[in-house]
């Protein structure tokens, strides 16, 4: 399954035993994993009824010890075991099959990777059968565009397509976001930002834009090249020396 498909999943559907939600869209991963615990833990009962692991130190064995724990105020325990050392999956996939015949009813167990993980592994195979499997892939290009356009949507504001392609070249959402919320700070009230407003908070190295340009032209993307070249020449660069560049 995507991430695109999760929130119509934890709206329309009861919560699973079990998730593995693997991938490089760290930011996104982070993000349902809240969303997640929010719809299964009250805040109330967080110290006692939630607890994340660093799965590197652990084994199979500690893992069912904590999804086996009864919860203590909440009506369903979360636990979330954070990139699970390869023998966790591998060589101690057994004592985790088993657990995954029968889950435990009052625990969450969520397995994070983050990366990627081999599908041909029986482990994954069987959170497929009992569970949910995630991948979490980086947003690129336009659909990194448009998700800021909508997160800034959200918040209130108009993102415009201009500046939304600006902020998209961080290269990776969680720097576009952390950029995308300056914008917001800088504008004020809500309202709409510009791709002038960006660009006082963001100039960008004439090298830096240089290469992204012929970077855009190699992979044939006219709108991003054009957009990188119209940055240059209203920072007063010269037509030939871009020309030269290139």
């Amino acid at each position: 399954m995507n991430w695109r498909q999760l929130d119509k999943e934890f709206n329309n559907n009861p919560i699973m035993p079990i998730y593995l939600f693997y991938g490089y869209e760290d930011y996104l991963l982070e993000r349902y994993l809240n969303i997640l615990k929010g719809k299964i833990v009250p805040p109330q009962a967080e110290a006692f009824d939630y607890r994340e692991l660093d799965g590197r130190q652990l084994t199979a064995a500690d893992v069912i010890l904590h999804a086996d724990t009864l919860p203590a105020l909440a009506s369903r325990r979360m636990v979330v075991v954070k990139n699970p050392a390869a023998e966790m999956l591998t060589a101690g996939e057994g004592s985790l099959l088993n657990y995954l015949e029968k889950p435990a009813p009052t625990t969450c167990l969520v397995i994070a990777v983050n990366g990627s993980i081999d599908r041909r592994l029986k482990i994954f195979k069987k959170v497929k059968e009992v569970g949910l499997a995630v991948e979490f892939l980086p947003l690129k290009g336009r659909a990194l565009e448009t998700w800021l356009q909508r997160e800034a949507k959200e918040q209130g504001y108009s993102l415009a397509p201009e500046a939304a392609a600006t902020l998209a070249q961080a290269g990776n959402l969680r720097q576009a976001r952390n950029d995308l919320f300056k914008g917001m700070n800088y504008v004020g009230q809500p309202g709409a930002i510009t791709p002038a407003d960006i660009q006082d908070l963001l100039p960008p190295a004439a090298e830096a834009t240089i290469f992204q340009l012929v970077d855009a032209l190699g992979n044939c993307n006219a709108a991003l090249a054009v957009g990188f070249l119209r940055q240059l020449l209203a920072r007063g660069e010269a037509p030939l020396g871009v020309v030269a560049m290139l």
